[in-house]
């Protein structure tokens, strides 16, 4: 692009990344009296004469991030030129931009959005991208859905990305894989929404079609390949394919070295493999990059959230080789065979009154952290003590009502608009009720166990 005056002469080339060929180029000379307008008019031509395929929403020029404000939207986008790059400085650094876009305009939807996929990051790539940004996952998690409020007058394809995000983070894959969908059905072609349908689709168990989405995402970006690999050696692993999920977590730290997250599956692999110093020495540069002095297993099985009971006992096997803290080899197993179903879970908990406390003693919080609820039979619930939702503190009154098989509720401390979605699980007989009760609530801050005290 340059710029003589008010005119503005745009060179586009098309090449193609595989062989390095040229395939298509065009010029084109605008006037700049409108630097919104005139990004919509080439990006239309472009579109024309490449026959790209755009969502509806894109056609009609929905997918553009809307704003009036120039300097938000170049803030904006320097603040994506970060985040894409995804390391944990780099993800602080687009929040820094972010927040500038949002200032600027604080009517800017995309800059809200973009914000909370920043701290999503936080909340779900392990300490070491949450430390960067100076919060803990409770109060990450409430900016979240702050920032979502904000975006909800006209949500956007990151909107709908974030929420697939949480509902994976619940452990509720299937509605994770509808945001997720819901994302692309705006943004055809955003590689993020492709890699959250595919993420998701895997924990659900459908993992053919998750290895489709994620060949379409390495076609759109060739050149950033790590996720998609990352999320390839996932589908395997849960196919009982550790051998060739081996290689192909091995290809993505290749390119995505410092991903700490990859680590956690690399160890399981090995462990799954009988390769047991492999893993051993894996779990070390894990605890290194964390810079956290221990993990316990239940607090890493609880962060991939197989619904399938027999992948997700492979996984807890697979780490607990490694050395992790809990040698009793016990974890919380949050899959499909013990989650209640929305009748039993009305059945447990309306005009009942229940005792929870944290969950382990490290990542979610101190297990000395307890925390109560008294619900009437129309769903309205009190809550006392300790958080476990976020934005819910101390005394806080709520609504809630059952939802399919999940546990809906609105706090106004929080949000007016949104019903937090939660499952329930029973806890099997060989777990140590004394430690995590007999139920576990799964919250958009982690897992808390419970136990039902009286009528």
């Amino acid at each position: 692009m340059r710029r003589a005056g008010d005119q503005v002469r745009i060179n586009a080339q098309l090449i193609d990344a595989t062989t390095g060929g040229h395939i298509w180029a065009e010029r084109y000379d605008e006037n700049n009296e409108n630097a919104f307008a005139l990004q919509d008019r080439v990006i239309r031509r472009i579109v024309d004469a490449l026959a790209v395929k755009l969502s509806p929403t894109e056609k009609k020029g929905g997918a553009v991030p809307k704003t009036q404000v120039t300097a938000a939207y170049d803030a904006y986008l320097q603040g994506l030129s970060f985040y894409n790059r995804r390391t944990p400085r780099e993800n602080a650094t687009a929040r820094d931009h972010f927040q500038k876009a949002v200032k600027l305009d604080p009517d800017f939807i995309a800059a809200y959005t973009a914000l909370a996929k920043v701290y999503m990051r936080g909340v779900l790539l392990l300490e070491q991208y949450s430390l960067k940004l100076g919060f803990d996952w409770l109060t990450g998690t409430t900016k979240i859905w702050k920032f979502l409020e904000a975006a909800k007058r006209e949500p956007n394809s990151d909107f709908y990305l974030v929420r697939s995000k949480l509902s994976l983070k619940r452990h509720q894959p299937e509605r994770a894989v509808l945001d997720a969908e819901r994302a692309l059905d705006l943004s055809a072609n955003s590689v993020d929404a492709m890699e959250a349908l595919a993420e998701a689709l895997i924990y659900a168990g459908k993992v053919e079609r998750a290895l489709e989405t994620i060949a379409k995402a390495k076609r759109q970006s060739p050149a950033e390949p790590a996720h998609a690999l990352y999320l390839t050696a996932l589908a395997e692993f849960s196919q009982g394919n550790s051998s060739t999920a081996k290689a192909s977590i091995e290809r993505a730290l290749q390119h995505a070295p410092d991903q700490i997250y990859f680590l956690v599956l690399k160890a399981a692999i090995h462990g799954d493999l009988g390769e047991v110093e492999q893993a051993k020495a894996v779990h070390r540069v894990f605890i290194k990059k964390t810079d956290v002095a221990w993990w316990y297993l239940e607090e890493l099985v609880a962060l991939y959230p197989f619904t399938d009971a027999a992948v997700m006992e492979r996984f807890a096997r697979g780490l607990l080789v490694t050395g992790l803290r809990n040698s009793s080899g016990a974890y919380l197993p949050l899959n499909r065979d013990t989650r209640l179903s929305g009748k039993e879970i009305k059945t447990l908990l309306f005009g009942k009154r229940i005792e929870g406390k944290g969950f382990a003693r490290g990542f979610f919080g101190s297990t000395n952290r307890t925390w109560q609820q008294v619900r009437l039979p129309n769903g309205k619930v009190q809550h006392f003590g300790a958080s476990i939702q976020p934005g819910v503190y101390r005394k806080n009154t709520g609504s809630g009502r059952i939802d399919g098989d999940s546990l809906c509720e609105i706090w106004p401390d929080l949000t007016s608009e949104f019903e937090l979605c939660t499952p329930v699980f029973r806890m099997p007989p060989h777990i140590d009720r004394v430690r995590w009760g007999d139920y576990v609530l799964l919250t958009d801050s982690g897992p808390y166990p419970f136990s039902v005290s009286s009528q």
